[in-house]
């Protein structure tokens, strides 16, 4: 990773053989960040945070396209982050402040309630 943005905090960084990860922090949450090598060898990335439960990929087209793209799994990209771009750090600072501003997902928040409801019933059933 080139250049981050100043407002992202580096938590921590891993290099394990292709793959690099980092940890970063931004307006109190945090980011898991995996850099690597497609097939073709061209750059990727994939951003992943506690708010979704698939992380957010990064990836340049096959076929010498020059832009990066998002590409997000099991929906539609959202159109905030639709289209190309130069720099795979734009690319990213873009889906951080994305994912920064987007709500949790509908998965995410009925598995924090099945938690919470489970550590009731236990205390309940202690008392």
């Amino acid at each position: 990773m080139a250049a981050l943005d100043p407002v992202f905090k580096k938590m921590y960084e891993k290099e394990d053989g292709r793959v690099k990860r980092v940890y970063i922090r931004y307006n109190g949450n945090e980011y898991d960040i995996e850099e690597g090598y497609d097939e073709f060898g061209k750059p990727k990335m994939s951003v992943s945070c506690h708010k979704r439960k698939t992380p957010v990929h990064i990836v340049k087209k096959p076929g010498g396209s020059v832009l990066y793209y998002i590409k997000v799994e099991k929906e539609d990209v959202p159109q905030v982050l639709s289209g190309g771009y130069t720099r795979i750090e734009t690319a990213m600072d873009a889906v951080i402040r994305y994912l920064d501003k987007a709500p949790m997902t509908q998965s995410i928040k009925s598995e924090l309630l099945a938690e919470a409801r489970e550590k009731r019933k236990k205390a309940q059933a202690a008392s």
